[in-house]
């Protein structure tokens, strides 16, 4: 079977995304009149012929998008699991505003989903969290990935799809130094985090990907030469993403049977002394082994009164029957622990691999079943691993034909390269676009404010006289006379029965706005000029034009647009009823690409 991997859509996205940086792209208005469509030369061309105003895309408002799957009581959400195939799947959730007391919206990625169980308590955001990730009351564990503001949300959202946005952050006073930058910002940056920051001015500084070398309450400096330099008041915007691990991380340890496994040992208790080696220990349910060595080699994990837990592992350990209490030594004992702190004594979890670090404890019910893994430190470095309780020395046998002992199987689940986190849309199998624009009463001065227009498009790299963001593609012609109507047809005889023929936009006096103009193909002497010189437009000044009522008009003037008709790729086009359009017109244009 052949698989496309979500890499590589995510990556044609991604591509895209980028070359709105490195090209020009516009979002086309075009067409007064509903017409055929298709993914033809022709009807493409026809497209750039009939385009009646465009503006370019911001590259800031190029965004990846993901499903947008609310977070709602009593579903169930697919854990994320590096064995599984989770394209269609709701491994992820978006806890809205109602969920939530931060008042926006906040994504979550599910680690675990407790077996399989619907989901009741959306997490709730709290700066404190441990590497945000959130274990509910429900058995789900979620971590938390990024969130968007409710003027983002409005803005940027599109039907059933939810964009994905980096955390930002404005930065002031930019100092190169040539070896390194230091930008001065607030205090959410930390060593290890990756930056990209771009010039609030356009062009000013763009550094991309950059690892924080240093940071303190006021400022961040980020490593490697630049060239250029930087104004002392420079301004810019951070995009900040997690920092890099190595490799992968060990966030969750499935029990494969954690519905079968059984005969596991679980005691508790407080630390009644604490010697330079021994420790003595007691339990309030007067259930520890009088079995000499019986807990050696198993976990002693210690509680301190903040509830901030460390692992040790026991060598030996004695019990005195008058006391009720037990004496042990640990392989690996420290400072940590004191008098009065609680504790659990429990068998050993042992991850193997080619990374380090991850340690973890199990979670032992009353009937004696690991139903889930704690995980204490989820390590670095790994690409494979395994992990098994140790069996414990005495009390668990799944030899003899009279136990009915069942040891648990565990499999490590590894995080995606760089952790969960780094690469929103890697992580959450990103394979569409979201281009956005938006038309605003300034730019109502300079493209066309009535009629209608019935198509858009995007258009990469089109070419015009003069540089612009904006621009009106329609002819603007002073006549000799005001009688032309809005919508009739005007036409130009130049060495030929029709050499040119256009609809009229709009009408001003003796001014009159022409659109959708074309010629029997060929082109024409520039205008205002007896040269032959030749241009994209096939109307010439020096012959008149008519109307559709076959009337004569003198041409004074033409205003032509500063766009290089049909150039430029058109990469999309869509159609619709009619819009018309007004003064007071405020289009917003949200168009979702899928690769």
């Amino acid at each position: 079977m052949s698989i496309i991997t979500n890499k590589f859509k995510t990556s044609n996205v991604t591509d895209f995304k980028q070359d709105f940086i490195d090209s020009d792209y516009y979002v086309f208005v075009s067409s007064t009149q509903i017409t055929q469509t298709n993914d033809s030369e022709y009807y493409i061309n026809e497209f750039l012929e009939n385009t009646l105003f465009g503006k370019k895309i911001n590259p800031d408002e190029v965004f990846f998008m993901i499903d947008n799957n609310r977070w709602q009581s009593g579903l169930i959400y697919e854990k994320y699991d590096d064995k599984s195939d989770l394209s269609d799947k709701k491994f992820y959730a978006i806890v809205y505003p109602t969920d939530n007391s931060t008042g926006d919206y906040r994504v979550y990625k599910c680690l675990s989903n407790d077996h399989g169980a619907k989901s009741f308590n959306p997490p709730n955001y709290d700066p404190d969290t441990d590497e945000q990730i959130y274990r509910m009351g429900d058995g789900y564990v979620w971590k938390f990935m990024y969130v968007i503001s409710t003027v983002e949300y409005q803005k940027y959202s599109a039907l059933q799809y939810f964009p994905i946005v980096y955390p930002t952050a404005v930065i002031t006073n930019v100092v190169a130094t040539g070896t390194a930058i230091t930008y001065f910002a607030d205090n959410i940056f930390k060593p290890g985090m990756i930056v990209t920051v771009k010039g609030i001015i356009p062009n000013q500084f763009n550094v991309t990907d950059r690892v924080i070398t240093a940071a303190s309450i006021t400022s961040f400096t980020i490593s490697g030469t630049e060239t250029g330099s930087y104004q002392i008041t420079s301004q810019g915007e951070c995009v900040v993403k997690n920092g890099l691990v190595n490799k992968r991380s060990i966030d969750h340890i499935e029990v494969e049977n954690y519905d079968l496994n059984k005969g596991y040992e679980l005691r508790s208790g407080i630390i009644e002394e604490v010697g330079e080696t021994n420790i003595t220990i007691s339990s309030p349910k007067l259930d520890l082994n009088p079995l000499a060595n019986y807990y050696s080699g198993q976990t002693f994990y210690v509680i301190d009164t903040n509830n901030y837990a460390n692992t040790y592992t026991i060598d030996t350990y004695s019990y005195n029957e008058s006391t009720k209490k037990a004496i042990i030594t640990l392989l690996d004992k420290d400072s940590f622990i004191d008098i009065n702190f609680d504790f659990e004594i429990f068998p050993k979890i042992e991850i193997a691999g080619d990374g380090t670090g991850a340690e973890a404890v199990p979670k032992i019910n009353s009937l004696g079943t690991i139903e889930t893994i704690l995980i204490l430190n989820k390590g670095s470095g790994y690409t494979r691993a395994t992990a098994r309780i140790v069996t414990p020395l005495y009390g668990f046998d799944t030899v003899s034909a009279l136990s009915t002992d069942v040891e648990a199987i565990l499999r490590p689940i590894l995080s995606p390269k760089n952790g969960h986190g780094y690469n929103f849309e890697t992580e959450l199998l990103s394979r569409r676009a979201h281009v956005y624009t938006s038309l605003t009463d300034t730019d109502n001065i300079t493209i066309p404010s009535s009629n209608v227009y019935t198509r858009i498009g995007i258009v990469k790299n089109p070419e015009f006289t003069s540089n612009t963001d904006l621009f009106d593609n329609r002819l603007k012609l002073t006549l000799s006379s005001s009688i032309l109507t809005v919508g009739e047809t005007v036409t130009q005889s130049y060495q030929q029965p029709i050499s040119f023929s256009s609809e009229v936009h709009a009408v001003d006096g003796n001014i009159a706005y022409l659109c959708n103009y074309h010629g029997p193909y060929r082109t024409y002497p520039s205008a205002n000029s007896s040269a032959e010189g030749y241009e994209d437009i096939p109307i010439n000044i020096k012959s008149s034009i008519i109307s559709s009522q076959n009337q004569i008009l003198n041409i004074n003037n033409i205003i032509r647009p500063n766009y290089i008709q049909k150039t430029g790729d058109v990469y999309y086009v869509t159609n619709f009823v009619p819009i018309t359009r007004t003064t007071t017109s405020n289009e917003e244009y949200k168009i979702v690409l899928e690769f």
